[in-house]
């Protein structure tokens, strides 16, 4: 019998990704007079990752991927994802479900496929959305798709995924906020809000909604742990010129984090009173600004006076909800990148300080691990225990990954992981963001036991590994990945990982002007690819946080342009990660991070700054994999200088580990 998916059953727990959840929620959105209901895999802050509580999109249709937008119609369920997840959604959906591959050729987005559906089928229709998963721009983007195909949007004042989810969805979460050490974050509250208030008074705005969650952990110097890998708490704000108010949970707050907001001025108020907040307060606040003419300003800023009259409240509108946005009348709004995105991309000298001494911890962590896992495969099943680590025989993807935050854990200052761990073995690595389970993930196992056989070295594997993962430091955040061959690899092999290192030299060697788009940069990690006819179905590079979020804007090195992309500036930190992936056998992707620095240059064209960047991640890449006939001169000079880098940081570190030692030796030897 099929398991009760009704919200008071005590006994029975509905089972994400059934067929029973979508009859449940297809039974209420009958009940909403709705044609069809969109499934976003935001939360309310429109987060990439987000709490177990709101994975909602998850729950519906199984895929775990952190990016999809689920559609379910009377007689239809859909699923649009990027090309990042093609491979794991195709595995992970039921077949009740179809995926449409967005951004590819020939694929209409959500809004124009249900715009033209509901048309055909029924002659128009209605689109049921919770407000407060749906941003500004979403919104706006939808009605022009949908008024003329006679479709209407319905803002739901009830979540009908929670309805179905019911007692079985997990609570919200908890966790103590912290204070981030001044030591670390290289600037205060005041000062931050300080600055803030002169951007805002630069763009004519007297008030500013905060909604991204990375945003207000960065202005407020605190780290939570409400989003797994992500140390951030759930929370808005709004700073106006007088005032600095935090919407926030006050029972996750110690007396420590208290005084530290206190001492800063900032008013706590309840996370739910926000709605009550914009209405009751700042609109009124608002009006009366309009209905009392300002001083005489100077001459100057009359034309910033009154236009500030008009519209005073700065927004997001790829970060604020609908259900937030809309309280506020459109004349009251300027709508913007917030000040901060960019404020927290460029970092100061404490941060850098903090992402270089974490990332050379982080690279003593992984090379241990690197050094332990080859010595464990070349053992195979008859090495001591010890040597494995205390792991069984054969070690798997999940195991491994596991053992790998075991060696992270041991430094200093380490948090957790930073995301789920990329542990990719053969076909798997070309999952791009494959994610292994303990009873799904692959076992590294010996040629010789693959093969049925007893002689030879049992445990020597004749597949790559892809390894992709990352930690937070209360002084940084880590994100590397490296893909190694514990046999002989194969000419094709050696190939696509020298093409994909080559593309990952280009683009660390380049010098460029101040403020390009990372758009005009990502060429240099493809050209080696293209020149053979290959490619990779994802962006080179995404910013990142410092002790926040893994993937952070405004800037990117990618083919597409994101919503108000800034480009690169002195002080962001981007990765560089090229890839190759042949599916259905095997996955190769190069990723260090970089900091974007000012280059000395023999001439300033224009009087315009030249940037370079500093490759901070402090791991070898791992030599046989490389086919020395591909390489340039160039290239082979780039890549002995970053070992000689690698092994000057790490060999001090590792002097008690021989056997990480050894390998550090020999995979940072000159080619």
């Amino acid at each position: 019998m099929s398991p009760s998916c009704s919200s008071s059953s005590s006994s029975l727990r509905p089972v994400p990704g059934s067929a029973a959840v979508l009859v449940a929620l297809r039974q209420r959105m009958e009940a909403q007079g709705l044609d069809a209901l969109v499934i976003p895999s935001e939360d309310a802050h429109q987060s990439e990752y987000v709490s177990l509580k709101d994975r909602r999109r998850e729950f519906m249709c199984g895929f775990t991927g952190s990016a999809g937008t689920a559609v379910v119609t009377p007689d239809q369920a859909l699923l649009w994802t990027d090309g990042r997840y093609f491979l794991q959604a195709k595995q992970q959906l039921g077949p009740e479900w179809d995926l449409m591959k967005a951004l590819e050729e020939g694929v209409p987005t959500v809004e124009v496929w249900l715009a033209k559906h509901l048309h055909e089928t029924k002659g128009g229709g209605v689109v049921g959305v919770n407000g407060l998963l749906l941003n500004m721009a979403q919104a706006r983007s939808w009605k022009l798709a949908f008024d003329p195909r006679n479709v209407s949007l319905k803002i739901l004042d009830v979540d009908l995924v929670d309805e179905v989810w019911g007692a079985a969805q997990p609570p919200a979460p908890d966790a103590p906020v912290r204070v981030h050490p001044l030591i670390y974050a290289g600037q205060d509250v005041p000062a931050k809000l300080e600055n803030l208030r002169k951007r805002l008074l630069e763009k004519s705005a007297s008030a500013l909604l905060l909604s991204a969650l990375d945003e207000v952990a960065w202005l407020y110097n605190i780290r939570g742990s409400d989003i797994q890998y992500n140390p951030v708490v759930y929370a808005y704000s709004v700073v106006t010129d007088q005032e600095a108010v935090l919407f926030i949970d006050g029972e996750k707050l110690g007396e420590d984090v208290k005084e530290h907001l206190a001492t800063a001025g900032v008013t706590v108020l309840p996370y739910t009173a926000i709605t009550t907040y914009l209405k009751e307060s700042l609109l009124p606040s608002l009006q009366a600004q309009e209905d009392t003419p300002p001083p005489p300003p100077p001459q100057q800023q009359q034309a910033q006076a009154t236009t500030r009259k008009k519209k005073v409240v700065m927004m997001d509108p790829n970060q604020v909800s609908l259900a937030l946005g809309s309280l506020i009348p459109t004349e009251c709004i300027i709508e913007g990148p917030s000040p901060i995105t960019l404020a927290k991309a460029i970092k100061n000298h404490a941060e850098l300080r903090g992402m270089r001494q974490a990332h050379i911890r982080d690279g003593v962590a992984l090379t241990s691990f690197l050094a332990w896992l080859e010595k464990a495969m070349e053992g195979g099943k008859e090495a001591p225990a010890e040597v494995r680590g205390g792991l069984s025989w054969p070690l798997t993807e999940a195991s491994i990954a596991k053992k790998l935050e075991d060696f992270r854990r041991k430094q200093e200052m380490f948090v957790s992981p930073s995301f789920a761990t990329i542990s990719a073995v053969g076909s798997n690595g070309a999952i791009i963001h494959y994610k292994p389970d303990d009873s799904t993930s692959a076992a590294l196992i010996g040629s010789e036991e693959r093969k049925g056989g007893k002689g030879g070295k049992e445990g020597v594997s004749d597949v790559l590994l892809l390894l992709d993962s990352g930690a937070q430091y209360l002084d940084g955040t880590t994100d590397v990945t490296r893909t190694v061959h514990f046999g002989n690899p194969t000419p094709e092999e050696k190939e696509a990982f020298t093409l994909v290192l080559r593309g990952h030299i280009a683009l660390a060697r380049a010098r460029f002007p101040e403020g390009i788009l990372g758009a005009k940069l990502d060429i240099l990690a493809r050209l080696p690819l293209w020149s053979v006819g290959l490619d990779y179905r994802h962006g080179t590079g995404h910013g990142v946080g410092a002790f926040l979020n893994v993937h952070e804007g405004p800037q990117s090195i990618s083919y597409k342009k994101r919503a108000y992309e800034e480009g690169l500036t002195p002080g962001m930190v981007t990765s560089n990660e090229p890839g190759y992936y042949s599916d259905g056998r095997f996955g190769i992707r190069i990723e260090s991070l970089l900091v974007c620095n000012e280059a000395p240059t023999k001439h300033r064209f224009g009087m315009i700054r030249y940037c370079s960047f500093e490759t901070i991640t402090m791991v070898p890449i791992q030599l046989k994999m490389i086919e020395p006939s591909l390489m340039t001169a160039d290239d082979t000079v780039w890549l002995n200088e970053y070992h000689a880098q690698v092994r000057a940081s790490l060999l001090p570190l590792l002097k008690e580990d021989k056997v990480a030692t050894a390998y550090l030796l020999r995979e940072t030897e000159p080619m």
